[in-house]
């Protein structure tokens, strides 16, 4: 995660009771979840083998639950596109395109196939609470959109979300972060922060609207959140690689 949690649950004065993490990997923010004192936490990581050394990481507590499988839009099978160099951090549902420009040194390997279910499912399967869990990271590699159109009964239940995003198409048909704005906005989520940790890559929070003063609702509404656009130079970077077809 870029952002520093517990600076935005200061800054923004969120109550977190418990987290959902899609796209887990290794479980590195869970320390930081801890110390911020959220103890319930659900972790969802569909590499079989990843998921092995998620578990071996995790605690062992009650109020903590590990699931293997993918989460999208319908429940089903899916191919998970694998590449080198990075321990599967940037393997996704989703077929690698200007992301092996962008990073070359990640190379494309072999493909898994995954179990795929909706977030919504997830949580009613495990017999949990919806309503225990109103903070959702979702870090999936340009699938957001899909994990999030499966996942609108615990969206109503989230207070803030934080997603990876991308103002370009690193991943083919991959969730740009204006379709994540249109789509949170919505269901009732503004953008109130991004942090562009590669140029045109990063993490953003989005806060339920009603949680908001009205004078940061505002602000947002005519100037965006913090740190809103991607750096100019990375998007010239990724026009002059004739990555944008002329898109701003």
């Amino acid at each position: 995660m870029d952002l520093d949690l517990r600076e935005i649950i200061g800054e923004f004065r969120l109550r977190l009771r418990g987290v959902i993490h899609v796209g887990a990997h290794l479980g590195q923010e869970a320390a930081a979840y801890r110390a911020c004192g959220i103890e319930r936490q659900l972790w969802i990581e569909p590499q079989p083998d990843i998921f092995a050394r998620l578990c071996a990481m995790l605690p062992s507590d009650e109020r903590v639950t590990a699931v293997n499988v993918a989460c999208g839009e319908s429940a089903g099978v899916a191919t998970m596109h694998v590449l080198s160099g990075n321990e599967g951090m940037s393997n996704s549902l989703l077929e690698p395109e200007l992301h092996l420009r962008k990073w070359p040194e990640f190379r494309p390997g072999a493909t898994i196939e995954v179990a795929v279910k909706r977030l919504d499912d997830v949580v009613e399967e495990r017999k949990l609470s919806a309503a225990e869990f109103n903070l959702i990271c979702v870090d999936t590699q340009g699938f957001e959109l899909p994990v999030l159109r499966g996942a609108t009964r615990q969206l109503s239940h989230a207070d803030a979300l934080v997603c990876e995003v991308s103002a370009v198409e690193l991943y083919k048909g991959g969730t740009r972060v204006e379709e994540l704005d249109v789509f949170l906005h919505e269901r009732g989520f503004l953008r109130v922060k991004t942090r562009w940790a590669s140029g045109c890559v990063g993490d953003a929070l989005y806060v339920r609207r009603g949680l908001l003063p009205v004078l940061t609702r505002a602000r947002v509404a005519v100037f965006g959140g913090q740190g809103h656009r991607a750096s100019r130079r990375a998007m010239r970077e990724m026009r002059a690689a004739g990555a944008l077809d002329g898109r701003a």
